[in-house]
């Protein structure tokens, strides 16, 4: 799921969640293309669906000052679960609705290695969990 991060005093923040279409109106903070040319094809496939392109006011370098720029209230941003675990509380983050995009989480793995009881229990896990969305697992 992709989040929708917003300063506290921005007015979308009341909302529960944010529609796709309400987004593709509000001027973006993202990483730049340079570092972080996955955002931008993910970008451009979850927007592909509305008309026109996003509204892009800036691209930030780093996760950490993308959030100073959201947290400033220059534009908001489209982040990962992930990116939000890690930011903290100094945002509001709502749920992107009208998309079908997911995250892919992934782990790497000594094949014939030394593997700990709970990480041997983590990637069963993983593996359950990633049969039970439909996806692909390699093992």
């Amino acid at each position: 799921m992709w989040n929708v991060a917003l300063s506290r005093a921005h007015p979308l923040a009341r909302l529960k969640s944010i529609p796709l279409e309400k987004l593709a109106c509000e001027r973006l903070v993202i990483l730049s293309r340079k570092s972080y040319s996955e955002y931008h094809r993910i970008l451009e496939h979850i927007f592909a669906p509305v008309s026109g392109k996003p509204r892009i006011a800036m691209e930030c370098d780093s996760e950490s000052s993308l959030f100073l720029q959201v947290e400033a209230g220059r534009a908001i941003a489209l982040v990962t679960t992930i990116a939000k675990l890690a930011a903290g509380k100094r945002l509001v983050y709502r749920p992107l609705t009208g998309t079908t995009d997911t995250q892919s989480v992934g782990i790497a793995r000594a094949t014939k290695g030394d593997v700990t009881p709970a990480g041997e229990k983590f990637c069963e896990i993983l593996r359950k969990l990633s049969h039970g969305a439909g996806k692909p697992v390699e093992q």
